[in-house]
């Protein structure tokens, strides 16, 4: 319970570092449509909101990690997540993207077809299309 509620007041104080200090300071107003701090804001909003809900609504039953199984494939997870940050002005956007969310859904061990699809695909393609093609914002490119 203790560490659910340290977990929630660490998301509001994630929250409310970029909404005053790196988005303000870091996000660079660009002509367009859509001004680029609108994303990281509903981001950091939704970090404080969600941070809230998570000290309000905890549950009395605490769930632990089953073993070391499931925490290594967490340790695991976060690594991959890290190299694909790396690998993504290398490899571009979208093949990042895929494996990202291919690793995130072997790790949820996922078996559905219809989810699978929707997942890897057709996800990181719909930010794609909406941030390449409809806001016209770039996104890292395939290098060819």
């Amino acid at each position: 319970m203790f560490s659910e509620r340290l977990i929630g007041g660490a998301a509001i104080l994630l929250g409310g570092f970029l909404l005053t200090v790196l988005i303000p300071n870091h996000v660079t107003s660009m002509a367009g449509p859509v001004n680029p701090s609108l994303f990281p804001t509903i981001a950091a909003w939704l970090f404080v909101i969600l941070g809230v809900a998570q000290i309000v609504m905890v549950r009395t039953a605490t769930t632990e990690i089953n073993g070391w199984y499931e925490f290594i494939r967490l340790l695991g997870l976060a690594l991959f997540v890290f190299v694909s940050l790396l690998l993504m002005p290398r490899i571009g956007y979208l093949p990042s993207a895929v494996l990202l969310a291919g690793a995130v859904c072997a790790l949820m061990l996922e078996r559905r077809l219809g989810w699978l699809a929707l997942s890897i695909g057709v996800v990181p393609l719909g930010v794609w299309f909406t941030f390449e093609v409809i806001l016209g914002r770039p996104l890292p490119p395939i290098p060819l």
